[in-house]
């Protein structure tokens, strides 16, 4: 019989995905803001909350994998957050030089900060309880 790695059945995975995608947005909306005075510049754009969604939906089916070549096991995370250029429009540019716009950047920044912030508590409040878990004590 194949042991699992009790950490790959906890939400850990998914909150070290979240956080590496959170970083992600977070260069590349520093890259927009770099890029804010280039001519036809067009802006950076992460997406994974609907991946994130659509993983966090499997984490309740369960599955059990007698063999390899069997679906895989949803516990595990297997989505990567993409950069993505942001799509020439012909609307004329945000900021009269490109589609970058500082205050929309600012306020994608902030939330993706949060976020960040976020997940990186969640993931220490499940470190807490494991350690509890093995100490056998609440303190």
């Amino acid at each position: 019989m194949v042991s699992k790695n009790r950490i790959d059945e906890t939400i850990l995975p998914l909150l070290n995905r979240s956080m590496d995608a959170y970083t992600l947005r977070q260069k590349a909306i520093a890259n927009n803001v770099a890029n804010a005075e280039t001519p036809g510049y067009r802006r950076l754009e992460v997406d994974f909350e609907e991946h994130l969604q659509k993983m966090i939906q499997q984490r309740h089916q369960v599955l059990e994998r007698t063999d390899r070549r069997h679906l895989p096991d949803p516990h595990a995370v297997e989505f990567m957050p993409v950069v993505m250029r942001q799509a020439a429009v012909n609307d004329p540019e945000s900021n009269g030089v490109n589609s970058v716009d500082i205050d929309q950047e600012m306020a994608s920044l902030a939330k993706a900060l949060l976020g960040f912030r976020f997940a990186s508590r969640v993931t220490a409040n499940e470190f807490e309880l494991l350690r509890k878990a093995i100490s056998g004590n609440s303190y």
